[in-house]
């Protein structure tokens, strides 16, 4: 299993006990998620999607006949950073940060990168993809298209995607 892998199984391991679940159900977590993981062993993080989580659990039902209540363990199990903070529910901010201190450290890419330059890039990729300011607008959440062209004078490709009417003749 990848390093990143054993790395959420052991994140996950810590959460339960610190949360003061039963050994009983951090035992049958774990043995979910692992398995869950190890089936998914060419994939990261962001490639586990609800229609992925679907699909496995179908399959793990179908074959090994789980009940209801066992399919929802698998869920939770699956759920709890994978997808959730310290918490529960959705990462903090500081968290959010801290991971991202820690990937860019680890990465050597520029140390001035900060949630926000994630953000920039994310939303001027879609408009060089095409994406229209509208939709990048809802997308980001920002209440005014003029805050959302901000993103325009950065969209180089698009600047070179550009045909002057005078060369077309």
């Amino acid at each position: 299993m990848p390093a990143h892998w054993q790395q959420a199984l052991h994140r996950t391991e810590e959460q339960l006990k610190v949360r003061r679940y039963s050994w009983r159900t951090v035992k049958s977590y774990l043995s979910h998620l692992r398995a869950f993981l190890a089936g998914n062993c060419d994939k990261q993080l962001s490639d586990i999607d609800n229609d992925l989580i679907r699909t496995y659990i179908v399959q793990r039902a179908e074959q090994r006949n789980f009940a209801e209540a066992t399919q929802n363990q698998l869920l939770n199990a699956i759920k709890f950073w994978l997808f959730e903070g310290q918490t529960g529910g959705k990462y903090s901010n500081s968290s959010v940060q801290a991971i991202l201190r820690r990937a860019v450290k680890m990465s050597g890419v520029n140390p001035f990168c900060t949630v926000h330059t994630l953000r920039h890039s994310y939303a001027t990729h879609l408009l060089e993809a095409g994406t229209s300011l509208r939709h990048i607008q809802v997308l980001l959440g920002h209440a005014s298209s003029t805050t959302t062209e901000i993103y325009t004078h950065v969209s180089t490709s698009e600047k070179q995607g550009v045909i002057s009417p005078l060369d077309r003749i």
